[in-house]
């Protein structure tokens, strides 16, 4: 007995130093489309992200990957690389990585073992003159660091607050209560908005993302709030996406070979769906609102079961109702959700999803993600009757194919009727009402080409053009009662194109200004009083989903913008 449990603590201590303590990167950091780049090279092997963010030791590794193989690249990705390795330095330094640069500076450090504290300060101002004539002022500041205790913890801490201003705002619209500010029909994330008031001519609201880490071997386990991006895409991720808030989550993380990745999720959303059980009036403050409860529980295994090719397959349920406490069904990460939903006997909302990216050919790379938020075998060859509620994005990058440091991407994502929708709003695949999958939603399509140009190290160029195609969407009612799935695009039809000029750069390490000139179209045949054929007002129930706009053509969209450690 007492040599079993030396063995195991052997084998325990041996499995703390093979995997690092863990913290993670957010999933909008650039480094990731360096990885990706060098992937599609083949200079580095066995890089799957259909789940992010991945840890800062993981991309760690990458980069020394990369640093050995330093010779193959141009001068520009020696200059990016570089940059990495100095923001990295610290799990570099970890993993005795040799060839290192000075560390970047920060706000302030603290090193005592076993302790390893870094804090640095945030800030962005942008001035954005829309097509339609509106304007969107943002600014914001704030602070974040990350650390690790002992070898196997590790945290973080974001937090800024935003004050957002401008005619766009002013035409937003009118809140009470707790509501989110969708920003309807762009990838820009939704914001908390608490308590705005009757007439709102700007919008103050606060982004706060946290996480520890505990490294048990080869098992990571996390309490956080932090957004999750899943699946392959850069232009839309049907998934999961940083459209919507953030919210509360337990996960699980497992290395299970170098050739398979295990993740599992139970998160914590917001349904906005009064629980009138619970609500209750208060002596002198009026009524008091309590929400219902709103969960949602998610897996993904990412395999890679040849070189250059990564293959991810998950699930997960949306579940909730009034009072209802987290099933423990859901909380079993390797449950299969839909089978626990049929035993529960509850009409709760299950997706399935499918995820496939390869880098098979050199200097190329192809990906595509499918989601089935309905889908039945038995009836998908039937028009009049199938209910295929499925969204799917197919995409791929290009890189040096006419010259050196430059990228084209060609993307398109394709989201059927009703998709992220369910019979029970609390049911619904959102959070504070936002997507959590495509900031496009339900019955639309987008269609993305892009081509970049990195003449320097700290500058990217481009050009792109964008067409966007949005339908309507009917009384939920016909998503379960209507023979057979209704067309793609069907009425009311909201049109926008744009092409024009991007830029970033980054004078200064991790000061970024951002620049944008589109030239942009826009038809609609969205009204405010646009009812289906049971008097159902898409508009007044749907307002977050459309813009109601006059038509126009020929209107410049410009950006101008200057960002601190924002990413």
């Amino acid at each position: 007995m007492k040599k079993s449990i030396l063995t195991l603590a052997i084998m325990l201590a041996m499995s703390h130093s093979l995997y690092a303590q863990t913290v993670y990167l957010p999933a909008t950091h650039e480094v990731y489309k360096f990885l990706d780049e060098m992937a599609a090279k083949q200079i580095i092997g066995d890089y799957r992200d259909a789940v992010k963010p991945l840890s800062r030791h993981a991309i760690a590794k990458f980069l020394i990957r990369v640093d050995s193989l330093a010779s193959q690249l141009t001068a520009v990705e020696q200059g990016r690389l570089k940059l990495y390795k100095e923001e990295f330095y610290q799990e570099l330094k970890s993993l005795n990585s040799t060839n290192l640069p000075d560390e970047r500076w920060h706000l302030y450090g603290y090193q005592s073992d076993p302790t390893q504290v870094v804090v640095d300060v945030i800030g962005s101002a942008s001035e954005n003159r829309m097509a339609d004539g509106k304007k969107l002022s943002e600014t914001t500041n704030g602070i974040f660091g990350y650390g690790y205790v002992g070898s196997n913890v590790g945290a973080y801490f974001y937090y800024h607050d935003s004050h957002d201003g401008g005619s766009y705002v002013n035409s937003a619209g009118t809140y009470t209560g707790s509501a989110a500010s969708f920003r309807p029909l762009t990838p820009l994330p939704a914001a908390v908005i608490t308590n705005p008031g009757a007439s709102v001519s700007s919008f103050d609201y606060d982004v706060f993302n946290a996480q520890v880490n505990f490294d048990l071997g080869f098992v990571t386990l996390t309490a956080e709030q932090m957004q999750n991006v899943w699946g392959s895409g850069e232009n839309s991720n049907i998934i999961q996406s940083t459209k919507a808030p953030a919210f509360p989550q337990l996960k699980l993380r497992a290395r299970l070979s170098k050739d398979i990745d295990f993740t599992y999720i139970h998160g914590w959303l917001f349904s906005g769906v009064i629980d009138s059980s619970q609500t209750y009036n208060t002596q002198y403050w009026g009524i008091r609102p309590v929400y219902m409860n709103k969960y949602i529980a998610a897996n993904m295994l990412e395999v890679t079961p040849w070189n250059g090719v990564n293959i991810a397959v998950g699930e997960s349920e949306i579940y909730g109702g009034p009072g209802r406490s987290p099933e423990l069904f859901y909380l079993i990460p390797i449950m299969f959700f839909k089978a626990a939903e049929h035993y529960l006997d509850n009409q709760d909302n299950s997706q399935v999803y499918f995820n496939l990216k390869c880098d098979v050919i050199k200097n190329f790379d192809f990906y595509f993600p499918i989601f089935f938020d309905e889908f039945s075998t038995t009836t998908f060859l039937s028009p009049s009757k199938n209910h295929n509620q499925v969204a799917f994005t197919a995409g791929g990058n290009a890189y040096d194919l006419f010259y050196h440091d430059t990228r084209i991407n060609v993307e398109y994502t394709r989201v059927n009727p009703w998709v992220y929708n369910h019979q029970y709003v609390e049911d619904s695949y959102q959070n504070h009402g936002a997507n959590l999958g495509d900031w496009i939603g339900q019955n639309a399509d987008l269609f993305t080409v892009s081509a970049y140009h990195r003449p320097l190290y700290n500058l990217e160029v481009g050009l792109t053009f964008q067409s966007l195609r949005k339908g309507g969407k009917e009384n939920t009612y016909y998503q379960y009662n209507e023979v057979g799935e209704p067309p793609l695009l069907y009425g009311p039809l909201t049109k926008q194109q744009s092409f024009g000029i991007v830029a970033t750069y980054q004078p200064l390490r991790d000061l970024f200004i951002d620049f944008h000139a589109l030239r942009t179209r826009f038809t609609t045949q969205m009204t405010p009083t646009y009812t289906d054929n049971t008097g159902y007002n898409e508009y007044t129930n749907n307002v977050f989903d459309y813009v109601i706009d006059p038509s126009y053509a020929g209107k410049y969209d410009v950006l101008l913008g200057i960002r601190y450690n924002v990413y």
